[in-house]
This record gives C-alpha cells, structure tokens and sequence, in this order.
C-alpha cells in the first residue's frame, strides 16, 4: 500500500466517522480537515521514529481510535444541527433587528420609525436566502477558495470604485466617518473583516485556520458583494435610507454568521445552565 492510499484509506475512515451526523457543513468540513491533519502528523510521527509506512499508518488509526466508537460518541456528544442552526439563526436576527433599532438613532441621527424594524425583517429575510441557499451549496475545496475569495473582493472594490470614484474609496481606506451609511464604510468593512479572520484563526488554532480563515472571508465578502448589488439593481427599496438598511444589515449578517459558531453557543449554554443550577 503506497502513501497515497494510505492517506485516501484516511478519508474513508474519517468519513466512516462522520457519516449521518447532524452537522453544519463548514463544521463538517473543519472537523474533517482537523483530524485529518492530525492522522497525518501522527503518521510522519511514527515514521520519524523508524517505522515502515505501513506500520505508521496502523499506529496512527490505531492511536485516533475505533471508527464505529467514535462515531457513537460523535452522536451522543453534538446536538441536532438543525436545532442549533435555528438558534444561531435566531441570534443573529435578533443582534441585526437590535443593531437597526439603535443604529440610524446613534450613527446619523434619524427620527425613531416602525420602518427600522419592519424594513430589516425583509431585508434579513433575504440575507437568509442568499446565504442558506447561495453560499451554503458552494463546494468549499481550498484549491480554489483563495483564488475566489480575491476575485470577490476585487469585484465588491471594482463596483464601489464604479459607484463613486478611486479617489473617494481610497480616502475612505483611511477614514473612520460614519456619514450617511452607517457602518458600511470602506475602513469599517475591513476592520469587520480583519475580526472575522481573528475569529476564525483564534478559535481554530490546531484545525487547518487559514483553511477556516479564507473560507470565511469568502463568504463574508461574497455577502457585502450581495449587498452593493441589490443597491445597484434597487431592489426591495429605491431610497437611501433602504440602501442604507440592505448594506448596514448584510454586513452585520455576514460578519456575525462567521464570528457566532456553534461550539460557542453549546459551551456558553452548558455555562449557563451550570451557573443558573447552582443559584437555584
């Protein structure tokens, strides 16, 4: 058995693994990738040691443990992604419905309105669509994830640049005004930006990060690309005050869909419950 078969005889033991679970695809696609790459530094491991390949991929199984015992465990241990997908849903609407409550009132000090509820419902909804329906069924490979994550990113500069001027995206590179778009300025975008990827590179320290970090922001620049475009085409609504809502709400969407992850939410709800037990 070559090398190569020892690393797709890999795959299939993991998969084995993962098989029928309930799991979000990105976190099906981290885990893998996580034990993966440990299977394989276990290998090198015992070969640095003087085993032959073949011994060092028996060790390595050997040592990760029982496909079918870990796949049990697997069950009992993470809850229903259905379940917790709604509730990370939920979180995220409500951050966003709050977020546009208090936002037009504290960044550019518009008059209170039923509308900043109303409005960032559909708007919300139509976050939903795009990337549950979208972005959700794009194949996450890495050989192509970079290469898209900066043609994105390219596009959403090319159509702001389109939009006004290079001169006036550049100079918003460097400035922190508000202005009349809430938070949707170039130097917020990026700062946004730049927290997601430390999110996602703190979180996962040992599962494949950049991995992890490029698929994220893919996604969280395919998202605000999402959004210029619906201003452009004027859809949902042709005013300023709506194009402000679709760009302001698609940002929060996107940032808070790669910052809020699941494993978060079980440890914070397992802190809770342990914490409300012993008040009680």
């Amino acid at each position: 058995m070559n090398l190569l078969a020892k690393v797709a005889e890999f795959e299939e033991y993991l998969l084995t693994i993962l098989e029928g679970l309930d799991l979000e695809p990105g976190e099906r696609d981290d885990l893998f990738e996580e034990w993966h790459q440990h299977l394989t530094d276990l290998m090198n491991k015992f070969m640095n040691r003087g085993f032959s390949k073949q011994e060092a991929h028996t060790l390595a199984l050997q040592q990760f443990g029982d496909a079918a015992d870990l796949h049990a465990e697997m069950k009992r241990g993470f809850p229903a992604s259905r379940n917790m997908v709604w509730l990370k849903e939920l979180l995220i609407w409500s951050l966003c419905l709050i977020a546009s409550s208090i936002g037009p009132w504290l960044l550019i000090n518009a008059r209170y309105s039923l509308s900043f509820i109303l409005f960032p419902l559909l708007v919300l909804l139509a976050c939903a669509i795009f990337y549950h329906v979208l972005l959700s069924r794009i194949p996450r490979r890495p050989i192509w994830m970079i290469p898209g994550t900066l043609l994105v990113y390219a596009a959403f500069l090319f159509i702001s640049v389109r939009l006004t001027s290079a001169e006036f995206v550049w100079s918003l590179f460097t400035s922190s005004a508000w202005g009349g778009t809430g938070l949707f300025t170039i130097s917020t975008i990026h700062l946004f930006w730049i927290a997601v990827v430390a999110c996602r590179l703190i979180s996962r320290p040992d599962a494949s990060p950049m991995t992890s970090a490029v698929r994220s922001s893919f996604e969280f620049w395919a998202m605000n690309l999402i959004a210029v475009l619906l201003v452009m085409t004027e859809f949902l609504l042709d005013s300023s005050e709506g194009k402000t809502f679709i760009l302001n709400i698609f940002l929060l969407y996107g940032t808070l869909h790669q910052v809020v992850q699941p494993r978060f939410m079980i440890i914070t709800k397992n802190k809770l419950q342990y914490w409300i037990q012993r008040v009680l």
